[in-house]
């Protein structure tokens, strides 16, 4: 029985000296300035892989990647301020987190900014802003994204429906050019 309770005694640490390197060097890489790490470190927190959970301390990583243009760190930090994990519940700050990372063409950021704008929470009402983002959502791929198009196309005047449909075509095909240019995937051309 001595010898059962030493084996699952080493099994045990082995797997939390192998949890600890991972956060070490995610930590130093994060601290060096890296927005990747930065981020990593900010999940690390956030769902306490390898370490005791810390929403403020998630909140802080993901700004610092959020600051670099981290789009997933930018959501994320969106997340936090929505629900007030880590940091004062503020939607406007959500409102401004979610539209950087929309505007790069992350779908979770564009829905929730859609239902931001329905609900005129951190923003003014507006349900054409609500209809635009929930649209490119939805075209980005986000299923619960059509509920709150609907939603606020139902609020719409026809002519108000026909522009925003005009308005989130262009914005789609806008985003989705900056992060063809930022993959190296697309080339401009001038006539």
């Amino acid at each position: 029985m001595n010898r059962l309770m030493l084996i699952t005694l080493l099994c045990l640490i082995s797997s939390v000296s192998s949890a600890t390197p991972d956060f070490a060097q995610t930590k130093a890489r994060a601290v060096q300035g890296i927005a990747s790490a930065q981020y990593n470190l900010g999940i690390m927190y956030d769902l306490g892989d390898g370490i005791p959970k810390d929403q403020a301390e998630a909140a802080k990583w993901y700004r610092k990647a959020a600051e670099q243009g981290y789009a997933e760190a930018q959501y994320n930090l969106g997340v936090k301020y929505r629900r007030g994990e880590g940091v004062p519940q503020d939607y406007a700050e959500a409102a401004k987190w979610y539209r950087e990372a929309a505007e790069q063409g992350n779908a979770g950021a564009q829905c929730n900014l859609g239902v931001l704008y329905s609900k005129g929470n951190g923003v003014s009402q507006d349900f054409t802003e609500a209809y635009v983002w929930s649209t490119i959502a939805e075209g980005s791929g986000h299923e619960d994204a059509r509920q709150n198009r609907d939603y606020a196309s139902s609020k719409l005047a026809p002519e108000d429906l026909l522009a925003a449909k005009e308005r989130a075509a262009k914005l789609s095909a806008e985003i989705q050019r900056r992060k063809m240019l930022k993959a190296g995937t697309f080339m401009e051309t001038s006539i």
